[in-house]
């Protein structure tokens, strides 16, 4: 019958197996030089739970920076009052208005550079606003001096 592996667990143990051992190597017997003589490790006198129930107990809790909100299980902590939160809430609604506005305004003006450029006849509104009203003035002006000069010839005649 040929030999089959048998696991560990199943094989002879005990005396009954020998198990052939090579010579051990030959024992070196060296003694090194000792470069420093030591000394016992002595106990720590430092109590650290005491040193550390000091810290814990010293810690102070520092004021929060304007604007921030803490977060906690049972409330939320806000470092600005109601009105100071409403008055920065305004300013920077205010900002966000005004950078709209002058961006519109930007791309208006960039619009009507661009249709000048396409069309040499355009006049924008503003533009035709503006010398509807200057031809207004005009035209009163006229009208005054055509009455300052009436009345002058009135006041020849008598």
């Amino acid at each position: 019958m040929s030999k089959s592996y048998v696991p560990p667990h199943k094989r002879e143990k005990g005396e009954k197996v020998k198990v052939k051992v090579k010579d051990p190597a030959p024992s070196l017997d060296i003694s090194f030089p000792q470069l420093v003589e030591a000394k016992p490790i002595e106990q720590s006198k430092m109590d650290f739970a005491r040193l550390f129930k000091n810290v814990i107990n010293s810690t102070k809790k520092k004021p929060m920076k304007k604007g921030l909100v803490l977060l906690t299980k049972s409330k939320v902590i806000d470092s600005l009052t109601e009105e100071e939160r409403l008055e920065e809430d305004q300013y920077w609604e205010h900002v966000r208005l005004q950078t709209y506005l002058s961006r519109f305004v930007q791309r208006l003006d960039k619009q009507k550079v661009e249709r000048r450029e396409f069309d040499a006849d355009y006049v924008s509104e503003g533009e035709f606003i503006e010398s509807e009203s200057e031809e207004e003035v005009e035209e009163t002006e006229e009208e005054e001096e055509e009455e300052d000069f009436v009345e002058d010839e009135f006041e020849d005649e008598i």
